[in-house]
């Protein structure tokens, strides 16, 4: 296991500590997303949401805490989420991961404050991720997506 993933089963592994700060409604649809992310066999898909899920547990603990933000992490975490999805071939997994990847990079370009016109083009893409996901038909897949799709959606809110 290199160290990069290394860091990312550790985050994974780890207790959300932040839960403390992180709004109510983003405890279930995290854990969800984290629990249905720990049966995928195929290991591309899971480094794709391992690397997703440990975004989100840092994202989550450092709500309403800005310093604790460790921005380095979780540009390494988007560069391997980015890495392995550029080896999708395309189709509409390749869709929903880079609107996915075009989220994670618009958050962490300005991590303590979202402008506006960031703010509007972060909707535009949760439209298509979520036109995109009702096209799932794998229960668990679409499991996923929706719990990822709706931590969005409520961070977004919150921005």
């Amino acid at each position: 296991m290199t160290p990069r993933y290394f860091l990312l089963a550790a985050l994974i592994a780890a207790p959300v500590a932040g839960w403390a700060q992180a709004p109510p409604a983003m405890k279930a649809p995290f854990e969800a997303m984290r629990t249905n992310t720990g049966k995928i066999s195929n290991a591309a898909e899971k480094e794709r949401w391992d690397a997703n899920v440990a975004l989100w547990q840092m994202r989550l603990a450092r709500a309403g805490k800005p310093e604790a933000v460790n921005v380095a992490t979780m540009r390494a975490s988007l560069d391997a989420m980015k890495t392995n999805v550029a080896r999708i071939s395309g189709g509409a997994e390749k869709e929903r991961w880079q609107a996915n990847c075009d989220l994670w990079q618009i958050v962490l370009a300005a991590p303590d404050r979202i402008a506006k016109p960031d703010r509007d083009r972060m909707r535009a893409t949760l439209d298509v991720i979520k036109a995109n996901v009702a096209r799932i038909t794998v229960p668990a897949e679409r499991e996923r997506w929706d719990a990822n799709h709706q931590l969005w959606i409520l961070s977004l809110r919150l921005m």
